[in-house]
């Protein structure tokens, strides 16, 4: 893959704005202003960003469990020979909103984001049924870490530490009609416009004073992660992706992941379920870097930090992204 030609601007752009995007009547304007810069040209550049493939999304990232859904990450083992038509047939289904090639027996990886547990449980057995693959539900227990943000230099990019957000209340949260279509009119991207929160209203027919109170309510109460950019790490060069999966002791866990979570390279932290006999595994954590002998690196502090309770370990390497997209409603 070509190196990425960005701008000192672009750069700039995406590393101030992967968060705290503003909402206000202008709210280019102001982010602008920030940059030395034209709202004009912030929008230009947001736009061929994205237009490039160096972000995948300029939008509220909403939290699926906060806004009463429910996610979990499946597995399945596929012979190689069904890898695209199985990925295909996986792909198909709305509810999957990551979906990724691993280099294991257990090749495909994805998200699974469903409004309720019926449902996800119904795709579920539609896809083990269609398939016929081995199955892995692994849905989170416990998160101890979410803090995924890039820092862009001239030549040079890595994650960076950052805090998780603040946790969600409860599932389960209510959400009127009116919410819905906010959500929905938002998910996949806000409008590249001077007065991007005036145009949602009056697509929906509403006044601009309850898009943006929701839009701030959201963001204080974790219904929203974060407002902003999303940048594409592996079309930014971050192409070395790692999930590491460790065997701990289960009465452990708990303080394991939040030492693991708090290493400034650790993206993604969760407790997950065993399934034995084909998956022994109980902590989950996202590495990334631009080579592998850079997560390697990585991976042995993790290791040596987790070794006195500590029995197998494994690491599953992205091949291939299949899809990538957010939690969405269904409009």
């Amino acid at each position: 893959m070509a190196a990425p030609v960005l701008t000192a601007f672009d750069r700039t752009l995406i590393n101030q704005w992967q968060s705290d995007f503003p909402i206000c009547e202008r709210p280019f304007d102001q982010a602008a202003a920030m940059m030395a810069a034209t709202p004009d040209t912030m929008i230009h550049r947001i736009g061929w960003l994205l237009q490039q493939g160096y972000l995948s999304r300029f939008a509220p990232m909403y939290h699926a469990e906060r806004l009463g859904g429910h996610l979990t990450l499946v597995a399945l083992q596929v012979d190689e020979e069904r890898l695209d038509e199985v990925a295909g047939f996986i792909n198909s289904w709305p509810e999957v909103s990551q979906h990724y090639v691993r280099d294991h027996r257990f090749n495909l990886w994805f998200v699974l984001a469903t409004e309720t547990l019926q449902r996800q449980a119904d795709v579920l057995a539609a896809i083990e049924a269609s398939t016929g693959c081995l199955l892995l539900n692994l849905p989170k227990l416990a998160e101890f870490h979410i803090g995924f943000r890039l820092r862009i230099g001239q030549d040079s990019v890595d994650t960076v530490a950052c805090p998780s957000p603040p946790a969600p209340l409860a599932n389960g949260q209510m959400i009127s009609a009116t919410e819905r279509a906010l959500i929905t009119a938002t998910q996949q991207g806000l409008p590249l416009v001077d007065r991007p929160y005036h145009a949602i209203a009056n697509a929906l027919d509403l006044p601009v004073v309850t898009v943006t109170t929701t839009l701030q309510q959201w963001l204080a109460n974790g219904m929203i992660r974060r407002i902003g950019v999303v940048p594409n790490h592996y079309r930014l060069g971050l192409t070395a992706n790692a999930m590491t999966v460790w065997d701990v002791a289960d009465d452990r866990v708990a303080e394991l992941g939040q030492q693991l979570g708090a290493l400034g390279f650790v993206t993604h932290c969760y407790h997950r379920p065993r399934r034995p006999p084909h998956w022994p595994y109980n902590l989950f954590a996202m590495v990334h870097g631009h080579d592998r002998a850079t997560v390697t690196g990585r991976i042995g502090q993790m290791q040596q930090l987790l070794s006195p309770w500590l029995g197998h370990a494994d690491v599953l390497y992205s091949q291939r992204i299949l899809k990538k997209t957010g939690f969405r409603l269904a409009s």
